[in-house]
């Protein structure tokens, strides 16, 4: 069983990857 934190922790780690590749998409297309 996951912890609630440890649920929050894996969320926040993929809003960040997600962010990261917006980012690195948008330098992409705006290039």
């Amino acid at each position: 069983m996951y912890k609630i934190h440890e649920k929050r922790l894996m969320w926040l780690a993929f809003i960040i990857a997600g962010i990261m590749l917006l980012s690195i998409v948008g330098k992409i297309f705006g290039s």
